[in-house]
């Protein structure tokens, strides 16, 4: 079954990119891409919406070869859905796929946790404490209305920042990049149907757990607090989507 697009107002289009004429094409076309993948994780471009290259040249203000290739990496990842003389369109979603993205998420994450663990030197320490810390510093000024499907809402970055900082001393960069792709598809629906900004208080113990248990290098324990902070997610995500069906 496919999730239905929520009703919106039509948003305003972004503003062209400033190119500068001595940028290469590889760089604009990770500026592009960039762009584009946050307004699919984002919601901006609903699920199985028409991606028009001539509609996206004039929204990201840029030409069709360097959108054409962001379109064609964003297909590899999983993000858009290339029909064959049809063009491109933003991939569907539905509640079996979220479900096959979390379980793997869950498995690939721990892994990379655990030997971020072994692995992570006093740095890796001291960036998973910054960003834990400036993580709780902007949740204790929200607001009770304060949305999280905003494409550029603080929360949002220091939140993948926090997630990254526990794994990033995993040298294995196959498990980071397959967990960064399942993240991007995780959050993509998360911001379709969490409305609201933050953790809850549940998920912040989970969270402050987790650097106690990282930090104290305990990894079998770590493991198993990311898990059910993921399940936890997980079950939340879909009883809402199911709720939208």
């Amino acid at each position: 079954m496919k999730v239905q697009s929520r009703a919106r107002a039509k948003p305003e289009p972004p503003k062209p990119m400033a190119v500068d004429p001595a940028v290469s094409a590889p760089t604009l076309t990770e500026h592009v891409l960039q762009r584009l993948r946050d307004d699919i994780v984002s919601g901006t471009l609903a699920a199985s919406e028409k991606l028009r290259v001539q509609d996206l040249s004039r929204r990201y203000g840029v030409g069709a070869s360097p959108l054409r290739e962001a379109l064609s990496r964003l297909t590899a990842d999983g993000l858009v859905a290339n029909e064959s003389n049809r063009g491109f369109r933003v991939a569907p979603m539905s509640v079996a796929e979220f479900i096959d993205v979390a379980e793997n998420r869950r498995r690939i994450e721990s892994l990379a946790l655990e030997r971020s663990i072994k692995a992570g030197d006093d740095a890796w320490e001291g960036r998973l404490i910054a960003d834990y810390h400036q993580l709780r510093k902007l949740e204790a000024t929200y607001r009770p209305n304060s949305k999280l499907n905003e494409p550029t809402y603080e929360w949002e970055r220091r939140h993948r920042n926090f997630h990254q900082s526990l794994i990033a001393a995993c040298p294995s960069p196959w498990l980071l990049h397959f967990d960064w792709l399942l993240v991007c598809q995780f959050d993509r629906y998360r911001r379709l149907v969490i409305l609201n900004a933050g953790s809850t208080r549940a998920g912040r113990q989970q969270e402050q757990a987790l650097v106690d248990a990282a930090l104290t290098r305990d990894a079998k324990t770590a493991t198993q607090i990311l898990c059910g902070h993921i399940d936890d997610s997980t079950a939340q995500i879909v009883r809402q989507l199911r709720e939208r069906l």
